[in-house]
């Protein structure tokens, strides 16, 4: 079940905050406007095994991508990138999400739910 992260980093020099929600199986990161209206988020999901990440601003499109670790080694610490990754399975990710976000507040569920339904169905 994601539950929110009480100590997240606001990055210095970035307007607005962010709020974190996470799980064995899923992050959610959500960016806010100095204002309160929410921004975007990212979805991270199959974190334990081969990670994917959906991302949405405000205005634009959602955007599925890989979750490339850059970690060959367990001593290394490499910063993640986003790479190109074609389509999700749009169900298997919303059904997902509608189990591990139940507890999340109900505008937030109810984006985060639209946006993913906006990618096409495969």
């Amino acid at each position: 079940m994601l539950a929110e992260l009480k100590t997240v980093s606001q990055p210095a020099g970035q307007p607005g905050t962010r709020r974190w929600f996470a799980d064995e199986e899923m992050d959610l990161i959500v960016w806010y406007t100095p204002d309160g209206n929410l921004d975007g988020f990212q979805l991270c999901y199959d974190k334990g095994g081969n990670e994917r990440a959906l991302t949405w601003k405000a205005g634009g499109s959602v955007v599925h991508c890989a979750v490339d670790q850059g970690e060959d080694l367990p001593t290394d610490n490499r910063t993640p990138i986003m790479a190109p990754d074609g389509r999700p399975s749009v169900g298997r990710v919303l059904e997902e999400f509608e189990e591990r976000g139940a507890e999340l507040p109900t505008d937030l569920r109810t984006l985060v739910a639209e946006k993913i339904r906006t990618v096409s169905v495969f």
